[in-house]
């Protein structure tokens, strides 16, 4: 299942102005047959038998290189963090 979620908007200075680039943000069920996958199941698993459900978040980061990079990461991050409280707050 694959799924976009939203395109969040990140500030980028050019001249006087600032553009707005959207940046690719899907919800998906295929985490990978990785080690990442590996820990995604095993937080699913330990939360399950701690709490009874399964509240768990894997968030996948590309490898960042640039500065212009990093912010947009960083701004992702952010509001993948607020997406997420407002969920568990209802």
């Amino acid at each position: 299942m694959e799924a976009s979620l939203s395109s969040i908007g990140v500030s980028k200075t050019k001249g006087k102005g600032k553009i707005r680039q959207a940046v690719d943000v899907r919800l998906s069920d295929d985490m990978g047959s990785y080690v990442c996958g590996f820990n995604y199941f095993i937080s699913l698993l330990k939360m399950q038998n701690r709490t009874g459900g399964r509240d768990v978040v894997f968030f996948q980061v590309p490898q960042l290189e640039t500065e212009e990079e990093i912010c947009t990461g960083v701004r992702v991050t952010e509001e993948l963090i607020k997406a997420l409280v407002a969920v568990w707050q209802h």
